[in-house]
């Protein structure tokens, strides 16, 4: 009876380890994800701003192109919004970190609040 609680409490541990290593590798990934997306996009959209999330949030932007964009990390697959735009405000209604948001342009920043102008 000791060793088949014992194997259960070893089992069981050795799960919650794999969901925690998990969790982290997925976290690191969407870390470099993000900020990969931010740079690509970027490139190709020279005079904008430009944010990629992951919901919820809130936005009032001008001159704004919208596309889902897809995350695959080691264990799930995700969906971000992604806006190319020229100014107006963005909202975080969630945890910050690279691995729910990323955005560049021309800002100011309060917290989850970010304002934007016209990139020069």
């Amino acid at each position: 009876m000791a060793s088949l609680v014992s194997g259960a409490v070893s089992g069981l541990v050795s799960g919650i380890s794999g969901l925690v290593s998990g969790n982290a590798n997925d976290q690191n990934y969407r870390n470099g994800w993000t900020q990969q997306q931010i740079g690509t996009l970027s490139a190709a959209n020279p005079g904008k701003n430009i944010i990629v999330v992951f919901p919820p949030h809130s936005q009032s932007l001008q001159g704004s192109q919208y596309q889902q964009l897809v995350c695959k990390t080691p264990t799930q697959t995700l969906s971000y919004d992604c806006y190319i735009f020229d100014s107006g405000t963005f909202t975080l209604k969630g945890d910050g970190g690279y691995l729910n948001w990323a955005f560049t342009g021309n800002f100011t920043r309060n917290g989850n609040t970010v304002t934007f102008k016209k990139p020069a």
